[in-house]
């Protein structure tokens, strides 16, 4: 079911901000910016997660499906005399990556600094199957 939505023409300053801030289309990120870069011997992820610790971070492979999340909550309680304040902050993403046949799982290494998660995926060495035949 849709919200109804009424539109007047006299609208208070106040009334005027908040229409236009609910009938924008704003909304917040889903996704964490993400660059991939081609290297020599692999390729590097870079996530922006700007406020994000490197225990709140979840990287896992299944079947050859890279998984990252990560999941932050904040929990402030200030106690006076006359009252208590909570307040409750989660932040949370969740990305995956399919990764090429040639990536060695094993050897997947990642790195948080400065709110950036670098993941460097190191490619298998290419096995040359060719075989030289000497003419007789």
């Amino acid at each position: 079911m849709y919200p109804i939505k009424f539109k007047t023409q006299a609208l208070t300053p106040f009334n005027r901000l908040m229409e236009d801030f609910f009938d924008s289309d704003f909304s917040f990120p889903s996704k964490v910016p993400v660059n991939i870069k081609q290297k020599e011997n692999g390729y590097g992820i870079e996530l922006a997660a700007p406020g994000f610790n490197k225990e709140d971070f979840k990287i896992s492979i299944e079947n050859k499906i890279l998984k990252i999340s990560a999941e932050h909550k904040t929990e402030n309680i200030e106690t006076n005399e006359n009252y208590t304040r909570r307040e409750f902050s989660k932040s949370s993403f969740e990305r995956s990556f399919s990764l090429p046949q040639d990536i060695k799982e094993d050897e997947i290494v990642a790195k948080y600094e400065n709110g950036i998660l670098t993941i460097d995926l190191t490619k298998k060495e290419e096995v040359k199957n060719t075989l030289t035949i000497s003419v007789q």
